[in-house]
């Protein structure tokens, strides 16, 4: 009988917490997903931008979690601070991997990638769309030199990295080289059950919904330049945490100001189904300058909501299928919104329809469940 291989994952911000987005939602559903593996988890006990503790778990301890149909110990460092001490123990779970979300962070990242180094420990890093271009051009120079650094180290020749779509498979290999040992993964998603949106739609009438964490890179900043040349009747509600205050402040409240009651901030939500049973929203919006995968958009097509996003993302079968629209060029935003201001309801049911088939048709291609054995395995 093989035996399943032990796994050490790091990551900073992890269940129950939900501000830091897709790298959260992707980790819940790895574990939650049918897997023979022995996971432990090392995270912080605050979620994102937050200093306030999780509620009813204990700090510096293992504690069982329960996700899907089986627990998996979780260590949530009090604060995010982690001991040399802590560390030591970690690693006496010899595991056989270690498995680093992102590729930033002091006590989840570089420290948990020197100690593998050193322990001669096997290391798989997946990048969550960071090394997208996208994401890079965000505090560039800061950004480059960390990478010429790790290379300069030869940090990545020890690494298995883990590509969650084509393009950030060739990103990785752009950045690190032809010779990166890269295996491409599919990201789990929970099973697709039923359309759960039904909203009709008014010729005259359009109600947007941006869904996603506020920051440059999202580009909400021209969803709302886009209104300004639009149909006095198109309403926007925007939903997620506030990652970049600056960025709000400074290129977002100005036009919302100008909006005035057309837009609204609705805050954080931990529950998309609860949200859209009480707001009635046409299409979410989230022309990104970059999505490796985007759970936010996936939420949205598994329950029927059409979806308008850039070039950027791989929901490249969005346009295909019907399920909403892709903007090559932003500058024409306001163009699409003019017109779909004006469907009515049999029109905008086709949408909702192509929406479901998209998500539908990415879990029937997509069998996440048969990568990751692979992407564990021996070297």
């Amino acid at each position: 009988m093989i035996q399943s291989p032990k796994i050490l994952l790091f990551q900073e911000y992890f269940s129950p917490g939900y501000l830091a987005g897709g790298m959260q939602t992707a980790s819940f559903h790895f574990l939650s997903g049918a897997n023979g593996f022995n996971i432990r988890t090392v995270t912080s006990n605050v979620d994102l931008n937050k200093v306030t503790p999780y509620q009813d778990i204990f700090p510096d301890k293992w504690t069982n979690r329960k996700f899907g149909e089986r627990f998996f110990p979780v260590w949530y460092a009090n604060k995010g601070f982690i001991s040399a001490k802590m560390y030591r123990h970690f690693f006496s779970f010899a595991p056989d991997w270690i498995y680093l979300q992102g590729i930033y962070g002091f006590y989840f990242f570089l420290i948990p990638l020197f100690w593998a180094v050193l322990c001669k420990c096997p290391i798989i890093i997946c990048p969550h769309g960071m090394l997208d271009k996208g994401s890079l051009n965000q505090k560039y120079f800061k950004k480059w030199l960390y990478i010429k650094v790790f290379i300069l180290l030869g940090l990545h020749n020890k690494i298995r990295w883990q590509a969650t779509s084509s393009h950030e498979f060739n990103q990785i290999q752009l950045i690190f080289g032809q010779k990166s040992s890269i295996v491409c993964t599919h990201l789990t998603v929970p099973p697709l059950k039923k359309r759960l949106h039904f909203v009709q739609k008014k010729a005259g009438s359009l109600r947007l919904f941006f869904y996603s964490r506020i920051s440059p890179k999202k580009n909400l900043h021209l969803v709302l330049d886009s209104l300004l040349q639009s149909h006095s009747s198109i309403l926007l509600s925007i939903v997620g945490p506030m990652e970049d205050l600056f960025y709000w402040e400074n290129y977002c409240l100005p036009t919302i100001h100008l909006l005035g009651d057309r837009v609204c901030y609705k805050g954080c939500i931990t529950s998309l189904d609860d949200y859209l049973k009480v707001n009635e929203e046409h299409f979410m919006i989230l022309p990104s300058a970059g999505e490796n995968f985007s759970f936010a958009i996936f939420e949205c097509l598994a329950r029927g909501m059409p979806v308008i996003t850039s070039s950027h993302t791989p929901w490249g079968n969005i346009g295909d299928q019907k399920g909403g629209f892709i903007l090559d060029d932003f500058s024409k935003m306001s163009l699409l919104l003019n017109h779909l201001v004006h469907l009515d309801d049999v029109h905008y049911q086709i949408y909702c329809d192509g929406a479901f088939q998209c998500a539908a048709s990415y879990i029937d291609t997509n069998k996440a469940g048969e990568d990751y054995p692979i992407l564990f395995s021996c070297r």
